[in-house]
């Protein structure tokens, strides 16, 4: 059997599993739809019986093709927690990361403390997606499952726990509780007071690639194995990738990382060690950044400008209007779109999008999209590129933003589904009349939470020997049109 180090993604779109060889070859990637319950109300929850069925069936399907899994690293999104009781018992599913049911909780939060004495602590901007405002929801609206809630798990230690057992939670995680304080690296004592949430609810803190426990003998008899695995925290998967393209780590810092992923965020930022954050004063970084978290590479920190929580979403939204809303697309038809796209002129012959924004934490959440100057005679390929002409506007004015804020200029290094898109990449080079690098591998989420489970492991001596193996930066550069750039500089509406 050829060996395999195993990497989850537990809550995007898609929940995925991958298994990559010590060098971060890919052999094996699969994924399940990961379909929320949605309550009458339109409350949005994780299934957690559902995920773990999933995530057993994906590791059966690696195991079944050959592979013996010799460490698994679990990464996930962050936020959502999971409501265990005394006997150990998962008594609820989870309020999703996404779902807007907490923004009551968001707003009493915000009467308790000012935004900025929060930002001394955690360097965290208000949001309503905080673990903080999920507890206090059931606090509110479930008080039994509050009650009775003995330990509150994120995802990845969800996982971990329906692995091994164990209950652990890393610091990358940690850092979008709202109960963290980033500078102390360990709870604040004072956010749990005005969150009035127990801190022995929370469990033990642990950096990420750590090993947390071995996959238990029941689940190993559900797997059909006869072995033992290693498993380790890795943390929030968009993190995960960063570690896995080692930029701000090593000698890779020529390039800003640009997620774009199906319900992603414009990830773009800068990495800082404890030093710069021991020597800063919160202040200074209160209108420049929305986030600073612990970083899943022990010692360093993401400083995380302001970013639109859009892309595929926003796209996925606008295709499901224009071309049916009952059936999953597939590639025939993304391709079928983009022909259409191809048929429309740039400036989507005068179609301007209109996007209706939240913006809370410098996260712009994009809620609505209104057409301007629609004529009988435009096209539903109109439509669809003047979404792709919008989104690359707001994207220059967001790189813009954080080149300005950093006093840095980089290559873009672009990652996430959207990459094989060729049509938005062109319309995006031009319109930021940059260069982008299309990363060789689109699944590095997968692989930082794998290399992270092979260091918890002892498979690799250190964090760096484990990225120091992987060579993934870009397999093909995008550039700008010439053409296209001149046009789109005579526009001043995009976006």
């Amino acid at each position: 059997m050829k060996e395999c180090l195993i990497g989850t993604d537990m809550c995007g779109t898609n929940m995925k599993v991958g298994a990559f060889n010590r060098n971060g070859g890919k052999l094996h990637i699969t994924s399940r739809k990961n379909i929320p319950i949605i309550s009458g109300q339109g409350y949005y929850y994780f299934n957690w019986k559902y995920q773990r069925d999933m995530l057993f069936e994906m590791l059966k399907e690696v195991i079944s093709n050959g592979y013996k899994i010799v460490s698994i690293g679990i990464g996930s999104c962050g936020e959502a927690v999971y409501p265990i009781d005394k006997d150990g018992e998962i008594i609820n599913n989870a309020i999703a990361w996404y779902c807007t049911r907490t923004e009551e909780q968001a707003k009493e939060f915000e009467k308790k403390i000012s935004e900025k004495e929060v930002y001394e602590i955690c360097f965290l901007k208000p949001f309503y997606t905080y673990s903080a405002h999920k507890i206090n929801w059931f606090k509110k609206y479930k008080p039994e499952i509050y009650k009775n809630a003995a330990y509150w798990l994120n995802v990845d230690g969800f996982v971990n726990y329906i692995l091994t057992g164990t209950k652990y939670i890393d610091y990358n995680q940690a850092g979008s509780t709202l109960l963290f304080d980033t500078r102390k690296m360990d709870w604040s004592e004072k956010l749990f007071k005005i969150n009035e949430i127990n801190v022995e609810t929370f469990p033990e803190l642990i950096e990420s690639g750590k090993f947390t426990g071995y996959v238990k003998n029941n689940i190993k008899e559900i797997l059909n194995i006869d072995y033992d695995i290693p498993v380790s925290l890795a943390g929030h998967d968009s993190w995960c990738g960063l570690y896995a393209l080692g930029i701000g780590l090593s000698d890779k810092t020529e390039y800003t990382p640009n997620f774009t992923g199906t319900a992603g965020l414009t990830n773009i930022g800068k990495i800082i060690g404890k030093e710069e954050l021991a020597r800063t004063k919160a202040k200074d970084y209160y209108d420049k950044f929305s986030w600073v978290i612990p970083h899943v590479y022990p010692g360093k920190y993401h400083c995380r400008g302001n970013s639109i929580a859009s892309y595929g979403s926003l796209i996925e939204f606008t295709l499901k209007i224009l071309f049916g809303n009952d059936k999953e697309f597939t590639n025939d038809d993304y391709l079928r779109f983009e022909k259409e796209a191809r048929s429309s002129n740039p400036g989507a012959n005068g179609v301007r999008v209109y996007v209706s924004e939240n913006e809370i934490s410098g996260i712009k959440k994009l809620d609505g999209i209104n057409l301007l100057n629609m004529k009988t005679s435009n096209t539903k390929g109109d439509i669809y590129r003047a979404v792709l002409e919008y989104l690359s506007a707001m994207d220059k004015k967001q790189l813009k933003n954080l080149e300005e804020i950093t006093s840095e200029k980089k290559k873009l290094l672009i990652l996430g589904g959207l990459t094989k898109n060729r049509m938005f990449m062109k319309i995006r080079a031009s319109i930021l009349n940059r260069a982008l690098y299309i990363a060789k591998e689109e699944e590095v989420n997968l692989l930082g939470a794998a290399l992270l489970g092979g260091v918890g492991s002892e498979i690799y001596e250190d964090y760096d020997d484990a990225i120091g193996k992987i060579e993934i930066l870009y397999k093909d550069i995008v550039k700008p049109d010439p053409e296209l750039v001149k046009i789109y500089s005579e526009i001043n509406d995009l976006g």
